[in-house]
């Protein structure tokens, strides 16, 4: 067990603490080492640099990409349904910017092949391809590129 006294610190001791301060009279030298400080400006931008704006950078960008995926507040795809009235066509297919131009088949109901399609408000063209041949949808507007080629129209 522990004695009261050994917890104590001694006269010589306590005298030797206190002749180790400094005067209140006396200035006191807050300069330092820029070398050995603990508060040294290089070493903390090489920090902050490697802890800090090099993931938070790594984070905005992969945000910015993970933004261009995922369509935020965009507007909502509305349903349009496509219906092409050939009752001796054997094939239809639709093939348009928003296919990427790549055919999608019709079905054919009682003569009337149709599809539906979730489209973005916007202007889309395309054509019908009834039977392996271009055919414009004469129910909308016509689109004219400066090589002669038409399509459909269609505005969502």
């Amino acid at each position: 067990m522990v004695e009261k006294d050994e917890l104590l610190l001694s006269s010589h001791h306590i005298r030797d603490i206190v002749s180790s301060l400094p005067l209140l009279t006396q200035e006191i030298d807050y300069s330092y080492d820029n070398e050995k400080s603990f508060f040294n400006f290089k070493s903390l931008l090489s920090d902050l640099t490697t802890h800090l704006f090099i993931p938070l950078s790594v984070a905005i960008v992969f945000i910015i990409l993970l933004l261009n995926f995922v369509s935020i507040g965009s507007p909502k795809q509305i349903e349009v349904t496509f219906q092409l009235i050939s009752p001796q066509a054997k094939v239809v297919q639709i093939v348009g910017d928003f296919t990427k131009w790549e055919p999608v088949s019709l079905a054919r109901k009682n003569g009337v092949w149709q599809v539906t399609l979730k489209l973005k408000p916007g202007k889309y063209k395309y054509i019908y391809i009834v039977d392996g041949n271009p055919y414009i949808d004469p129910t909308t507007d016509v689109y004219e590129d400066p090589f002669g080629t038409k399509n459909s129209v269609i505005y969502i």
